[in-house]
């Protein structure tokens, strides 16, 4: 593949965090990090013919600064103010500006941490002052994953205007406004839903080794077709400082990290391409989503939305379709790289790597860590899908009897460590709550309330399930794992009909979205340890072989009586033990399920 980057600082849409400062000459230094001039300084002749002016921010010479203001809808271009007066002394240069209301300012440098905050201008001159040690705070490709942070809402993904498959289709001359979305978004709160975005980057990857250009994408993200061919747009986001009262408390400043590297958003384009005449059929949760109310894609695979989580243990999650039309399916993994302490998410082309062609003329594709893109190809042309997947871990205990092994009858959890919200909050579009659900399991959650709502990724990520009372065989298998997501908004997926031009009004009358999202692992729980072994909830009792034929065996600290119990409670089995190895004769047993009691103790055995 052909690279090109482009790279761009502060553009105009692109704005970052929320703060409010207020007050002539009161700090609002929370965390250290902001800190507000003196008065004026009068006594330097600059200083005297300074027009009237009710606020000023003092960076460092060199140093760009934007200050803007909301215009109605969320996601219009905030309108630029321009300053009144501009003074440079000493290496360091003062804005003047003469607003008043709420405003936003964006403080950046190349190479150097952008900061951004929200303002209202006090009664008296408000004076913000950055120096270089603040604008140094952090790096701007500096990543956090601790998702505890940001009061647990810590996610950096993203959301494109692309569609549900991630792939665009152009004619030479055609353009399209990428509208990006920070997720976690970053607002001034949950209610006011003032937020900032943080500076973007592209970068164009030619799908052949071809020198032309298929598109371009500017500053502001606009990609324009030039040629015909097919290309790879990548989109990243920088870390940002930012002043905000949801986040960290009042007028506390919070960290933003950069995108996560396998959260790149990535979108096919291709410029004039024929129709290939190809179904791909590739589906997620196809008996669950049934209206196209709640989730736009209804059973299609979103790119966006629809996560594949496989056991970090698999290495990858193999998803299988039945494409028809196609001559070939070819696969471009993500890979995760590190340059110079950074990592970016790269792809190395198309290959039938990861890819299993079946006999029944379905394919069988390895998803790995990221956004993978699929490409179908026919005679005529080809389809392209991008498939996002992570990998999950996840632990398995014992509600009823903590620390035993999990039986027949008993109330296991699953606790996963880290599932992602589909869907969060995103101004004027989604305010839902998230939770687990299997086939036979799912977590109750209200609308808009408890942990799934905001901090899903950092608190809401336990399944609790019974296991039959009448279960057979050595392990219990949770299946058809997915992420149910319940609340107001849009429909699922409409951020991609948000533009520049028209913005999305706040809400108010938001109707009650349900859908499901993605795939989770099955989950299969042992009933026995590895050598067929159960333990008494006295932890001193053994019970073995389990599942067993004609003997069983049961390990006594005592002598007692172990009796044998039909599922309908009848007694078909009751012998005395004595302290050491019994073996107990159960050639009387049909095949089935039982429940051996030994004292106050019983267990589920299987013949």
């Amino acid at each position: 593949m052909k690279t090109k980057i482009i790279t761009f600082a502060a553009a105009l849409v692109c704005i970052t965090t929320n703060i409010v400062v207020s007050g002539g000459v009161k700090s609002s230094n929370a965390s250290g990090i902001y800190a507000l001039g003196d008065t004026l300084r009068r006594n330097l002749p600059a200083f005297r013919t300074i027009p009237e002016h009710t606020f000023a921010i003092t960076t460092p010479e060199g140093t760009n600064v934007y200050v803007g203001a909301k215009t109605g809808a969320h996601y219009r271009p905030f309108t630029e103010k321009q300053a009144v007066h501009t003074v440079t002394a000493d290496g360091k240069t003062t804005w003047y500006y003469n607003i008043s209301g709420k405003h936003n300012y964006r403080v950046s440098k190349p190479g150097a941490l952008t900061h951004t905050g929200v303002f209202t201008p006090g009664a008296s001159a408000t004076v913000l002052e950055f120096t270089v040690e603040q604008l140094a705070l952090h790096n701007s490709k500096e990543i956090d994953r601790d998702v505890n942070n940001l009061n647990g809402r810590n996610v950096a993904d993203i959301f494109l205007n692309i569609n549900a498959r991630g792939y665009l289709k152009l004619a030479a001359g055609e353009t399209k406004q990428i509208v990006n979305l920070r997720n976690w978004q970053a607002i001034d709160s949950d209610i006011n839903n003032y937020f900032i975005e943080p500076d973007y980057h592209y970068t164009i990857l030619n799908e052949s080794a071809a020198e032309y250009v298929v598109v371009t994408v500017s500053p502001g993200g606009l990609v324009t077709a030039v040629g015909a061919g097919t290309a790879i747009v990548l989109v990243t986001y920088d870390a940002m400082m930012c002043a905000h009262t949801t986040n960290v408390g009042s007028n506390g400043a919070a960290f933003f990290g950069a995108l996560w590297p396998e959260n790149t958003g990535v979108f096919v384009v291709s410029v004039d391409a024929p129709d290939p005449g190809i179904t791909s059929n590739i589906t997620v949760n196809e008996n669950l989503n049934t209206s196209e109310y709640d989730k736009m894609a209804l059973s299609a695979v979103d790119a966006e939305l629809d996560v594949f989580y496989y056991p970090a243990s698999d290495g990858g999650y193999d998803y299988t379709f039945t494409p028809t039309g196609v001559t070939s399916v070819t696969l471009a993994q993500p890979q995760l790289r590190e340059t110079q302490g950074f990592v970016s998410l790269q792809y190395n082309g198309f290959s039938t790597d990861g890819v299993t062609a079946n006999p029944d003329g379905s394919y069988t594709i390895r998803l790995v860590h990221g956004r993978n893109i699929v490409k179908l190809s026919s005679t005529v042309g080809a389809e392209y899908q991008v498939l996002n997947a992570k990998p999950v871990t996840y632990t398995v205990s014992n509600v009823t009897h903590p620390g035993a092994i999990p039986q027949s009858g008993d109330k296991v959890a699953v606790l996963f460590n880290t599932l992602y919200h589909p869907c969060n909050k995103q101004s004027g579009v989604y305010n839902m709550t998230a939770g687990i659900r299997y086939n036979s399991a799912e977590t109750t959650f209200g609308l808009i309330t408890g942990a799934g709502q905001y901090t899903f990724a950092s608190k809401a990520q336990t399944l609790e399930a019974t296991i039959p009372a009448d279960h057979a065989g050595d392990e219990f298998v949770l299946t058809g794992g997915a992420i149910r997501v319940r609340g107001y908004g849009d429909h699922y997926g409409n951020h991609r009909n948000i533009t520049l031009e028209n913005g999305k009004a706040p809400n108010m009358d938001a109707a009650i979205r349900d859908a499901y999202f993605g795939a989770l692992p099955d989950i299969h729980i042992k009933l026995s340890d590895d050598t067929g072994i159960l333990h008494m909830a006295d932890d001193k009792t053994r019970i073995y072989p389990n599942p067993f034929t004609d003997f069983i065996t049961v390990e006594a600290v005592s002598e007692g009586t172990v009796t044998i119990y039909g599922l309908s409670g009848k007694n078909v089995l009751s012998t005395t033990v004595k302290p050491g190895i019994n073996h107990i004769n159960t050639t009387s047993l049909g095949k089935g399920v039982y429940v051996l009691k030994y004292g106050a103790n019983a267990v589920k055995i299987v013949k």
